[in-house]
């Protein structure tokens, strides 16, 4: 649950696309949640490429039983890995940093969503600054567009600064 700035609770569920199961739970409390956060996007290399994995029949289940807003995650998680060198890399390359938000950017405004989710983790500390110029991008463009940009932090964790991402954000 997220604390809106007006003190109203947001709920928000994680789908995991590919589980029957989580996919029946989000149906059974559909109209509870205010936030659905399906695994879309994938960071699996450092190039400026981003791997794709919607299931368009869970996308209309989603759209014909909740009023939710659908906000894709992208994250350097799949298959079991997380993608942390991969993820490194990508960050510390200026021009492949901004290339991935440029086509995040895209794809949301692309797809008619809401926004994106970010969950990228096995940062380094040294990743901080490379990590904060991609959000930055990526904000910066979603923004315009009028879309949301929610984090996933690892709290206490010293390559994410909270109170940065927080103020670029729309959730953390």
């Amino acid at each position: 649950l997220v604390t809106t700035t007006a003190g109203h609770l947001l709920s928000a569920a994680f789908l995991e696309q590919d589980d029957d199961t989580s996919v029946r739970d989000l149906v059974k409390h559909a109209t509870a949640t205010d936030m659905v956060i399906p695994d879309w996007y994938y960071l699996t290399n450092s190039q400026c490429a981003v791997t794709q994995k919607e299931n368009p029949k869970v996308t209309a289940t989603i759209s014909s039983s909740s009023q939710a807003l659908i906000i894709p995650r992208y994250t350097n998680g799949l298959d079991n890995k997380w993608h942390g060198q991969e993820t490194q890399a990508m960050l510390a390359d200026p021009k492949t940093n901004t290339c991935v938000a440029q086509k995040l950017s895209d794809l949301i405004i692309k797809s008619g969503v809401a926004g994106i989710n970010v969950d990228l983790e096995n940062l380094r500390p040294e990743d901080k600054d490379n990590y904060l110029d991609f959000l930055n991008t990526l904000a910066s463009d979603l923004h315009q567009q009028q879309k949301i940009l929610t984090v996933d932090v690892s709290v206490g964790d010293p390559a994410y600064d909270l109170e940065y991402i927080g103020q670029i954000a729309d959730y953390v």
